[in-house]
């Protein structure tokens, strides 16, 4: 890390310093407070200081523990024990100011704004990260637990405990279930295909065929195409993988990331995601898992019992309630919400067509935004007219 600062008053005075412990990881707050440190180290105590740094952040964080007022401490600084090597030599060289009567104006200007001094000072900050380790100031280590890994670049990173820490630790733990889902999938693809038939034999040749580059030599795309390979068998009618969630998730070209996005967005309402993620990890409380468990006696719809019940009808042989039951216009508490959503989204995406489509399409919408008999539709529109030979409807919908 790298900080550095101009002086308007002494143009040829190379204010830089290379900030050591970069062995805990880097951070941008280290480096701006640096440079503080290192103006107010290369300024005569007795001469008033103007400092203007771009940095909100640096300065909110002084203003806790440097100015006057009843809330001035460190103890509320969460960073107090991280950065305390740079922030005592401020504290020491703002107090030695002001003992000697001299007044110190920190300003914030916008950064990136074409400033001349401003992008100065960055260029200072860049030739500081290029001096030797020799020229290092605050290197003492603190008894932080550092932690390394690689980014899925490759690149190393080595920090201590840190929101990118986490992240990583839940991205390898996650690609390490991904991977026993799909060593699973070249288990099963092995049982049903190299063991029992030889097509699994001929896939391997034709593979190898291809030399080091080939799937063959990749344990995830062998893996991913054996999955592929057993989905698509007709005599395969069990899990490809580990579970019915591993199969959906493993899935490829069909927008899982776009699920992924909102699952983790701060827009989404946390109990929408909470159901979304029991549905694809099959633990929705719908009758067939509580049945399971033996929290309901039966695993049979209660919403169709309860439609059953005001028409006075039979409750018995009622469909199981499952997460697809539910979603379906076959549960007749549901017909209604699911037919006006699926109008709705058709309606959507109809009014996109028409309103982003090309002006010289071939594409024409009758019928409207209502349901129409197809029998109806095809004398409203004459639409005989021009396929005399078309087929007719009876008792069909269209929209």
């Amino acid at each position: 890390m790298g900080a550095g600062s101009v002086c308007l008053q002494r143009p040829g005075c190379s204010l830089i310093v290379r900030v050591g412990r970069e062995e805990e990881g880097v951070s941008s707050l280290r480096p701006e407070l640096a440079a503080r440190a290192r103006t107010l180290q290369a300024t005569p105590v007795e001469s008033d200081l103007l400092y203007l740094c771009d940095s909100e952040a640096a300065l909110n964080k002084m203003s806790r523990w440097t100015w006057s007022g009843p809330r001035t401490s460190l103890a509320g600084d969460e960073d107090r024990a991280i950065e305390v090597d740079v922030k005592m030599s401020i504290i020491e060289c703002v107090r030695a100011r002001v003992l000697r009567g001299a007044r110190t104006f920190m300003v914030k200007v916008k950064a990136h704004r074409g400033e001349p001094l401003n992008e100065k000072a960055d260029t200072q900050a860049e030739n500081a990260r290029q001096l030797s380790s020799e020229c290092q100031q605050w290197t003492t280590r603190t008894q932080r637990m550092t932690y390394e890994w690689n980014d899925s670049d490759g690149v190393q990173h080595v920090t201590a405990w840190s929101k990118a820490v986490q992240n990583a630790m839940l991205r390898r733990g996650a690609e390490h279930h991904r991977q026993k889902a799909l060593d699973r999938a070249g288990t099963n693809w092995n049982k049903n295909f190299l063991i029992s038939t030889d097509v699994g034999l001929r896939s391997i040749r034709q593979t190898a065929n291809a030399g080091a580059q080939s799937d063959l030599m990749n344990k995830e795309r062998w893996a991913r195409r054996c999955m592929l390979q057993l989905q698509e068998a007709e005599n395969w009618n069990k899990l490809a993988a580990t579970t019915w969630a591993a199969k959906f998730l493993l899935r490829e070209d069909e927008s899982r990331e776009c699920l992924g996005s909102w699952i983790i967005s701060n827009a989404v309402n946390e109990a929408k995601k909470i159901r979304a993620k029991q549905v694809i990890t099959c633990s929705f409380p719908c009758g067939k898992l509580l049945h399971r468990i033996g929290v309901n006696t039966s695993p049979g719809c209660e919403l169709c019992k309860r439609e059953r019940r005001k028409d006075m009808s039979s409750a018995d042989a009622l469909p199981m309630e499952t997460v697809a039951h539910i979603q379906s216009a076959r549960c007749k508490a549901q017909k209604k919400s699911v037919i006006g959503a699926h109008n709705r989204c058709w309606g959507y995406l109809r009014g996109a067509i028409l309103t982003h489509g090309e002006a010289k399409r071939n594409i024409e919408f009758i019928g409207g935004d209502q349901d129409r008999q197809l029998q109806q539709l095809w004398a409203e529109t004459k639409i005989g007219d021009i396929l005399p030979g078309g087929c007719r409807g009876r008792g069909r919908k269209a929209s």
